[in-house]
């Protein structure tokens, strides 16, 4: 992510957003839920549908205008994303729960493949595939739930990604030791 922004500054300036958005909805409720505990810490244990659902939206509004990916010498400022959420309270049926994705700040997850057993590949889907996978920047900065954003879309210089695939693809041809992943 671009310059280096750690989990809690992240959380604190959206906990400023929040408090300073005459427009959110529900606002009373999402100040009051996280009184007396950091954003990072509400997403732990948070099972309010109308308190949460503002505060992702906030954080993935956050996220596309303050964010960009560095990967070598390469600058990717996502243009459009989808924020999924879980924890053993909430559930997005569209977020994958993947162990890579718990405490990982700041790092890219990769949509694989499941394994079947143990003798099964742990595979990226846009490795092999022309219509599915993705990529996903983790958000979450514990091993209590799973915050992550989809890339979309995304502009790589001059050059605008449309569609996750083709941002999976782009960033395996960016960094090609990404495939050991």
């Amino acid at each position: 992510m671009g310059n280096e922004i750690n989990a809690t500054d992240f959380f604190k300036a959206i906990e400023e957003e929040i408090k300073k958005d005459k427009n959110i909805k529900n606002k009373e409720l999402i100040i009051k839920s996280l009184e007396n505990k950091t954003l990072d810490k509400y997403f732990e244990d948070c099972s309010d549908t109308k308190a949460i659902i503002p505060i992702l939206q906030k954080v993935n509004e956050y996220f596309l205008k303050n964010c960009e990916i560095h990967i070598g010498e390469d600058v990717i400022v996502p243009t459009e994303t989808e924020i999924y959420f879980a924890n053993n309270y909430f559930y997005d049926g569209m977020c994958h729960k993947n162990d890579l994705q718990k405490k990982n700040f700041g790092h890219l997850y990769f949509h694989r493949y499941y394994k079947k057993d143990m003798n099964d590949e742990d595979k990226i889907i846009c490795v092999s595939t022309k219509t599915r996978g993705g990529v996903d920047v983790c958000l979450s900065n514990s091993n209590d739930y799973c915050l992550s954003n989809l890339i979309r879309s995304a502009n790589l210089g001059e050059n605008k990604i449309e569609g996750p695939r083709l941002f999976c693809n782009e960033i395996l041809k960016i960094n090609k030791d990404i495939k050991e992943l």
